[in-house]
């Protein structure tokens, strides 16, 4: 049979890995906007570190196709959908405080639609990863715009849920391995003290 450590530290360590890369997906925020404008879509890192990955898709582009795309500290202009190049940019091209935010230029009617930002940091030496997602529905319209709508977003109850699913196995775990941990030391005092006496 297993020794209650042994058993406890198999328990935790899958849980421990799966707590690396930590994701929180945010709420849906609606922008409204005129044709001929540009618009800035938000998006803030989960930290100051580094950002390793950076993507803004349209969920009726294909896959490989981007409206911006940020890898090993630079922009590549050749993921980009040919409907976003030279059109999209940083906000701010040092993404300072985590800023990830990027300027569509001269919106039309075509850009409506909602764009996924997906930002992954590293954080110290690169052994925590953390990635966040911000969900943007851009409607371009010539009727009067009402812009920074935010609307609560299925995916983060979901988050929600997972992290506190997560949370009660981790007490749960801890309790059991407590008295796993309890039942195993306590024979052993009896034992000892019965020799003892």
């Amino acid at each position: 049979m297993l020794s209650s450590t042994l058993l406890c530290f198999l328990l935790f360590l899958p849980l421990s890995e799966a707590l690396k890369g930590t994701r929180i997906t945010s709420k849906l925020i609606l922008l409204t906007v005129k044709p001929e404008q540009d618009v800035t879509l938000e998006c803030r890192a989960l930290s100051d570190g580094a950002v390793t990955l950076l993507q803004w898709n349209r969920r009726d582009l294909k896959d490989s196709d981007y409206v911006f795309f940020y890898r090993n500290r630079q922009a590549y202009e050749r993921y980009q959908h040919p409907r976003y190049r030279g059109r999209v940019e940083l906000r701010d091209p040092e993404m300072r405080n985590g800023d990830v935010s990027v300027v569509l230029k001269n919106v039309s009617v075509t850009d409506t639609g909602t764009y996924n930002c997906r930002v992954i940091t590293t954080v110290g030496n690169e052994t925590k990863r953390l990635e966040s997602r911000q969900l943007i529905n851009l409607t371009v319209t010539d009727s009067d715009p009402t812009s920074g709508q935010e609307v609560e977003h299925p995916g983060h109850m979901v988050g929600v849920s997972v992290a506190v699913g997560l949370l009660v196995i981790v007490l749960l775990s801890s309790v059991l391995c407590f008295i796993m941990y309890k039942r195993r030391t306590v024979p052993e005092r009896i034992l000892h003290t019965n020799e003892s006496g």
